[in-house]
């Protein structure tokens, strides 16, 4: 008996949940489960275009006009640090050279924990990128040994966030650099 008044409904997606998982909002004072399904659940309820966004990188939050969302991950940025084709101007450049100005060595971790997260990166051979004054983003270019006896190399480019643990923020993508830039292939 004493569990069930431990449960409470979100009022977002109707789901049920133990009340310590549950966030309580400001205006309303209704229950809610912080997670994906219930941020698509407002979006899909609001009437109104949300005016305000967090940068993925710089975690500051602004006006959506100030926000643009990356054509190669589908993440939030401000719009200062997207090139003209709408892409993260830090990541295209490391896809498209081999040692970008400002970049380094992805730490001896997060090499372990790709190789042990996804089975594409088990034959890594370097990652490079950029990590964000806070130290929770990094955006990297991973090149792995692919094809028929790992004679070829694919590059990824990989948003991961180090908050809690780490986490991919968008699925990895692949890549080649052909004609003197980095192309993704579909696989």
């Amino acid at each position: 008996v004493a569990i069930f008044t431990e449960l409470m409904k979100c009022c977002l997606t109707d789901r049920i949940a133990l009340r310590r998982l549950l966030k309580t909002c400001p205006s309303t004072g209704s229950a809610y489960i912080d997670d994906f399904e219930s941020a698509k659940a407002t979006k899909n309820k609001s009437r109104f275009k949300e005016l305000l966004g967090t940068c993925v990188w710089t975690g500051r939050r602004q006006l959506s006009v100030r926000l643009g969302t990356c054509t190669l991950t589908g993440l939030v940025f401000e719009r200062e640090l997207l090139n003209p084709a709408g892409e993260v101007a830090m990541l295209r450049t490391i896809l498209d050279e081999d040692v970008a100005a400002g970049s380094s060595p992805v730490d001896a971790s997060v090499t372990t924990w790709l190789r042990a997260a996804h089975e594409d990166f088990k034959s890594t051979q370097e990652a490079r990128g950029f990590t964000n004054a806070t130290g929770t983003v990094s955006i990297a270019m991973v090149r792995v040994k692919s094809g028929f006896l790992g004679l070829g190399t694919t590059i990824y480019a990989i948003v991961i966030g180090r908050a809690t643990r780490l986490e991919f923020l968008c699925a990895p993508l692949a890549g080649k650099r052909l004609r003197g830039g980095w192309d993704r292939v579909s696989r």
